[in-house]
């Protein structure tokens, strides 16, 4: 750039001492040939010509080296652009060693291309930073990274009950834990009662519906078990109801006739009633009994009833909306008897022998389906043939929670 600059104002000067001499030339040619006045006039000026002269070189050196520098100031946007195409000329070298940009596409035109692909480049940074942006701005904090989850729809649990769910019930008149007339000499009522709370503790069964029970019994149960009442029926002893302690339940405040300890458990978002009953014996007083089931069944339109129902064959089989257990399942034969004193000698070898259904259990059929039905306590003790617990067989039951239908 300095030599550009020199030079321009060599030739400017050079320019400039030309044209003083072609000047100089033409005055002296004038004095040849004209008159000696105008020699002496055109002598009497030559002073003045060449200070002339020498204020006209200054001035060109002067115009010399501001039309220099005004050279250079118009010079530089053509290095500008040399320089822009040198440093394309570099990008292009490096896009040919690295090849083109990611975000470039396809174009006809090398050019286009690169510059396109540069162009998105760009704009995904700028995209970029426009979303770091936003997530400090909404985190307050400069570390955060905001990450993107798909939330998935929680779909709401219905409220209600768990179809499915199983319930289990026992039901057992214990004769108060007396021992047999068979029975060994050194058996006593502890010996009963301690088998009978570990037959139905080993059946982990919901409910526990007891008839002439002992009123103690309940010390043997209550690690598992919690008394929801008792009350006197015909026979000796009492009337029981005991739930299992994981289950909740309330009192039932109907007032029910008869011999009859009842309340309301919820099982798996089921509200059931239930019903402890011992109802009034002899084959004459099938009406009695009959009234006494129908005020509970009223008292409690949903739900379970089960104990001594004391009813023969031809009773039991018009209770609209319960279905019997024991015909739930199939009428299993060796199951079907919860007395039977051919076998047990509860009473003595010469007591009168006979079989009945005394004991029962009925259940809402729109709620519950019955799944098994198993006599228990129906096993002769210490290997005596005619020794029981009791002289009634208990049962063990389960239902199986249905459905909602929709």
């Amino acid at each position: 750039m300095d030599l550009v600059r020199e030079t321009a104002a060599r030739r400017k000067r050079q320019t400039a001492a030309s044209e003083g001499k072609s000047r100089q030339n033409a005055a002296g040619g004038g004095r040849t040939l004209g008159s000696k006045r105008a020699m002496e006039r055109d002598s009497g000026h030559t002073n003045q010509d060449q200070n002339n002269n020498g204020n006209r070189a200054k001035r060109g050196r002067e115009s010399s080296d501001k039309d220099a520098r005004s050279g250079q100031l118009s010079m530089a946007p053509i290095f500008n652009q040399a320089s822009n195409r040198r440093r394309k000329s570099d990008f292009a070298q490096s896009q040919k060693r690295t090849g083109p940009p990611k975000n470039a596409r396809t174009h006809p035109s090398g050019s286009r291309e690169k510059e396109e692909g540069l162009l998105g480049s760009t704009c995904a940074r700028v995209e970029q930073r426009k979303e770091t942006t936003t997530r400090i701005e909404k985190s307050g904090n400069p570390g955060h990274r905001e990450t993107k989850t798909k939330k998935k729809k929680k779909k709401k649990k219905e409220a209600g009950c768990s179809s499915g769910a199983v319930i289990t019930a026992i039901s057992w008149n214990l004769a108060e834990c007396t021992p047999s007339k068979v029975a060994p000499d050194w058996w006593s009522s502890s010996e009963s009662k301690a088998s009978v709370a570990s037959i139905i503790s080993s059946k982990k069964p919901i409910i526990v519906a007891l008839q002439e029970a002992p009123e103690d019994l309940f010390l043997a149960l209550n690690h598992d078990y919690k008394l929801v009442g008792k009350t006197k029926s015909h026979a000796p002893g009492v009337v029981m109801l005991l739930i299992r302690k994981d289950i909740d339940w309330e009192p039932e405040t109907t007032l029910i006739g008869g011999p009859v300890v009842a309340c309301r458990i919820l099982v798996a978002g089921l509200r059931l009633g239930v019903a402890s009953v011992h109802l009034a014996p002899f084959k004459q007083n099938a009406g009695v009994r009959n009234e006494q089931m129908c005020d509970v069944i009223k008292a409690l339109p949903r739900g379970i009833i089960l104990g001594d129902t004391n009813m023969r064959a031809a009773e039991g089989n018009k209770y609209q909306g319960l279905l019997d257990a024991w015909k739930g399942v199939g009428k299993p034969v060796g199951q079907r008897y919860t007395w039977d004193s051919h076998k047990n000698w509860y009473h003595g070898s010469q007591a009168f022998r006979f079989t009945c259904r005394f004991d029962r259990a009925y259940a809402d059929q729109e709620l519950l389906k019955p799944r098994s039905f198993e006599l228990i306590g129906s096993e002769p003790i210490m290997g005596n043939g005619h020794h029981f617990l009791s002289d009634h067989f208990g049962f063990a039951a389960t239902w199986t929670i249905k459905p909602k239908s929709k």
